[in-house]
């Protein structure tokens, strides 16, 4: 079954987006699948331990589960 979620793109990742925030379907469970669908679509050049994830404002780990309705955020770190 397909999530409904709400991502929020800051950075570089904005940039490349075009948008600051989106609404999509995914059948993603976790934010590492998520974020992969992410880069097909958009050709984000970040790897995973460049970024960073709120879930619902909370720090988490690519390896967090999300469910449909969240916020997620994905933040590129400073170098």
């Amino acid at each position: 079954m397909k999530k409904i979620v709400t991502l929020h793109y800051y950075g570089e990742l904005e940039d490349v987006a075009k948008k600051k925030q989106e609404i999509i379907r995914t059948d993603s469970k976790i934010i590492r699948e998520l974020y992969s669908e992410l880069v097909k679509r958009y050709s984000f050049s970040f790897q995973l331990e460049s970024l960073r994830f709120l879930l619902n404002e909370f720090d988490v780990s690519p390896r967090s589960e999300f469910r449909t309705h969240d916020h997620i955020a994905i933040i590129p770190l400073l170098h």
